[in-house]
């Protein structure tokens, strides 16, 4: 008996063992996709205000490859940015933590913040699952800093210092990337493939080709000419008077966010310039617009080699911006100055696997973008970098228990220290100078334009606003000890560096 009873029960062990290692493997990758995307494409296109797209109710402007995607997308009514300016922004898309984690809190253009300790960057996170990982684009701090290119196998940005030998010029910055873009993908086989297409363009200087205006925009009473080489001359006589404008109001803010005197002389000059460019407001749209054609018609170039590979129908995609720009909303123009609507609030679309059509109303946070495009994948994401909540997947809404709940909004690059807060379950946005004190509150109900504030009808908002701030800023703070995100590299050790940012008119 004990002879036979020995086989039937190392055959039942065997077949125990089996059954469990199926309920392990079930249990392990229960909340996976049936199969992860072979195609996942990030695009990031630079100081793109939501309200700039059709989608976003701009009955100026058609956008045919953006429009191709929305169609089976998730688009996101109410996306907002963690910071006004690049590269805290974008740091933000690629770790999962908010500015006062990563450390990119202060406005020293010429420092940055280190990597986290122990923090896997979404590339190297899409590399260490079998992606082959990509980033072509274009933009000062983001080929400057190094640790953007953390985990990428290929990262190609320009600018590269001035003087470098493959120079981009500046009316040629969306063709280049489009086509880095293209002959990288004409180079990939079957394997999986996650690319980051960051574009320069809307972002100042403008160039657009003088076909990217519309017969509209010609009919200013500023007369911009149709003859092609008298359009390049005018082209750069009003980028020059751009730049003249902006170099006194960075000036002017740079000096108000260290608590120095602003010159006289520089205020009534940046006052006055103010107020011929409001003047232009609608020049200055036209050409704005004109260069979101122009990415458009990149993306389009991108879209019709991913269907031409037979990966653009199930490929995994996101849009989004790192930040807004202001038009002269609130009288100023650019970005990083402010914390308003028109600054923060960018476009955000998901279309692909696991993705279904509908538009969502709560607001959001891009960092979102970093949880969500790992979850839609099947890749673990460690707990911390679960700042924000997922948007879709199988662990949508989920959040990291220690992050407080509210839309948060820092890291000023001009002006004195703000932050901002959309208080959780209300209608109000709560800003906070953290110099002086001085709030402001906005009911943000229905997209209104942040004009007046309602601080003195609303004091117990107020409260919960400083309260909510308080917190952030004691969990920063410790979260920046605990990462080793206190310090800051300076970036621009050499001449050469320094030269290109003051190039792109962001240091004197």
């Amino acid at each position: 008996m004990v002879r036979r009873a020995f086989p039937i029960v190392v055959t039942l062990l065997a077949v125990a063992a089996v059954a469990a290692a199926v309920w392990w493997s079930r249990r392990d990758h229960a909340d996976e996709p049936a199969s992860r995307p072979r195609t996942v494409v990030l695009i990031t296109i630079d100081t793109l205000r939501a309200d700039a797209l059709p989608i976003y109710g701009n009955p100026r402007l058609e956008l045919p490859a953006i429009a191709s995607l929305v169609p089976g997308a998730t688009v996101f009514e109410e996306a907002i940015s963690p910071s006004p300016w690049t590269r805290p922004a974008v740091m933000s898309l690629m770790t999962g933590l908010v500015p006062s984690a990563h450390g990119n809190t202060h406005g020293e253009i010429e420092k940055q913040a280190p990597l986290p300790r122990g923090m896997k960057t979404l590339a190297q996170s899409m590399t260490d699952a079998g992606y082959r990982t990509a980033a072509f684009g274009y933009n000062p701090f983001l080929s400057l800093t190094p640790d953007f290119r953390a985990g990428f196998r290929d990262y190609v940005f320009k600018p590269g210092k001035v003087g470098d030998e493959g120079h981009v010029p500046a009316d040629k910055v969306t063709g280049w990337v489009t086509d880095e873009t293209l002959e990288w993908l004409d180079g990939v086989g079957d394997e999986p493939i996650f690319v980051w297409v960051h574009y320069y363009d809307p972002h100042l200087p403008y160039h657009p080709a003088r076909a990217s205006l519309h017969d509209a925009d010609f009919n200013y009473r500023w007369t911009v000419p149709r003859d092609d080489e008298e359009f390049v001359s005018f082209t750069a006589q009003f980028n020059n008077s751009l730049a003249n404008f902006m170099n006194a109001t960075r000036g002017s803010w740079l000096a108000e966010g260290r608590g120095e005197t602003v010159d006289p002389v520089l205020v009534e000059f940046r006052e006055k310039g103010r107020e011929t460019l409001r003047g232009l407001s609608p020049l200055i749209r036209s050409f704005y617009e004109a260069e979101v054609r122009e990415v458009d018609a990149g993306l389009a170039r991108v879209f019709d080699r991913l269907r031409e590979m037979g990966r653009l129908d199930d490929a995994l995609i996101a849009l989004t911006s790192d930040h807004g720009e202001e038009l002269f909303d609130h009288g100023d123009f650019e970005h990083g100055h402010s914390l308003h609507r028109e600054v923060v609030r960018v476009p955000l679309l998901l279309r692909g696997p696991g993705v279904s059509a509908r538009r969502v109303r709560e607001r959001v946070v891009t960092t979102s973008l970093f949880p969500t495009l790992l979850d839609l994948c099947g890749i673990d994401v460690a707990a911390p970098q679960r700042m924000a909540p997922a948007l879709l997947g199988p662990r949508a809404g989920e959040r990291w228990p220690e992050a407080p709940p509210h839309v948060f909004c820092e890291s000023m690059l001009y002006g004195p220290p703000r932050i901002a807060c959309y208080l959780d379950g209300t209608d109000f946005k709560y800003e906070r100078r953290l110099d002086d004190g001085t709030e402001t509150l906005y009911r943000v109900t229905g997209g209104a334009a942040e004009i007046d504030s309602v601080a003195d009808a609303h004091p117990d908002v107020c409260a919960k606003g400083r309260k909510a701030i308080e917190e952030y800023e004691r969990w920063g703070a410790a979260l920046r000890a605990r990462f080793g995100t206190d310090g800051a590299q300076i970036i621009t050790r050499d001449d050469a560096a320094r030269k290109l940012l003051r190039a792109h008119g962001y240091i004197k």
